[in-house]
C-alpha cells in the first residue's frame, strides 16, 4: 500500500511538470517568445522608393524575438488615420488578430507638407489615434517617433520645418510616461544634416532607411528598459 501511494505521488509530479513545462519544438528546445510590433505611419513607414525600409532595419537591429506588422500607408496623414476611417479600423483588426503588444507610430510629414496642419489640430488627431490604439486592443505600449525632416526647395520649406518642429513638442505633451512614450527624437536632425540620404526630399535612400530603423530600434530599447511589458 505504501509503495502504491509513493507511485501516485511520483505520477502526480510528472503530470504537473508536463502541464507547466514550456512548449517544445521537435528538437526539444523551448518555443521562443515573440513580441509583435505594429507600425502606423505613411509611405516612409511603408518603405516607398527603395527595396528596403526602416521597419526591416529596426527588426534586424532588435534581433530575434521581434516581428513586425507593418501598416504604413502611402500618402497618409493623421486625418486619414482618425478613428472611424478605413486605415485605423482595418489596422486595429489586424493588430488584434496578430497579438500586437507594441505600436510604433510616425506621422506628421504629410500633415506638414501637404495639409499645412496646425500643431493644435495635429495634437488633437494624435490624441484620438493613440487613444484608439490602446482601447481594448491588447496593445500595451505606443511609441511616438518624431516625424522626419523634409528638404523642400520652395518658399514653403520654412513653414514646413516650423510645423514639424512644433509637432514634436505636441508629441512630448501627449506622452504619459506609461502606455504612451516618446520614441526616436534623433532622425529629424540626422536627415537635416544628411539631406543626400533623402531621395526626393522626403523618402530616405536605402542608407537612410537603415539609419532610421536603427534609430527607431535604439529608442524602443530605451522605452522597454524604462517600461518593460512584463
Amino acid at each position: 500500500m505504501k509503495r502504491f501511494v509513493i507511485l501516485l505521488i511520483i505520477l502526480g509530479f510528472m503530470l504537473g511538470g508536463t502541464a507547466l513545462a514550456p512548449a517544445l519544438h521537435s528538437d526539444g528546445n523551448a518555443s521562443p517568445r515573440v513580441t509583435k510590433i505594429g507600425f502606423v505611419g505613411d509611405s516612409i513607414t511603408a518603405g516607398a522608393k527603395t527595396t528596403h525600409n526602416a521597419v526591416q532595419s529596426e527588426i534586424a537591429t532588435l534581433g530575434s524575438g521581434y516581428e513586425a506588422v507593418n501598416r504604413g500607408m502611402n500618402g497618409a496623414t493623421t486625418t486619414n488615420w482618425l478613428p472611424g476611417g478605413t486605415y485605423l479600423g482595418s489596422t486595429l483588426q489586424v493588430f488584434r488578430s496578430e497579438g500586437v503588444k507594441i505600436v510604433s507610430v510616425m506621422l506628421g510629414v504629410n500633415d506638414a507638407s501637404y495639409l499645412k496642419l496646425s500643431p493644435e489640430k495635429y495634437a488633437d488627431n494624435m490624441h484620438r489615434i493613440t487613444a484608439a490604439l490602446l482601447d481594448g486592443t491588447g496593445v500595451r505600449l505606443v511609441v511616438l517617433n518624431y516625424p522626419t525632416y523634409v528638404q523642400r526647395d520652395s518658399d514653403t520649406r520654412p513653414q514646413i520645418a516650423r510645423n514639424l518642429e512644433a509637432y514634436t513638442k505636441e508629441l512630448d505633451k501627449l506622452a504619459n510616461g506609461s502606455t504612451i512614450v516618446v520614441g526616436d527624437t534623433k532622425a529629424y536632425d540626422y536627415f537635416k544634416s544628411h539631406p543626400d540620404e533623402l531621395i526626393d526630399g522626403i523618402h530616405p535612400t536605402d542608407a537612410g532607411y537603415k539609419m532610421l530603423g536603427e534609430l527607431w530600434a535604439e529608442a524602443l530599447q530605451r522605452a522597454l528598459a524604462a517600461h518593460p511589458l512584463e
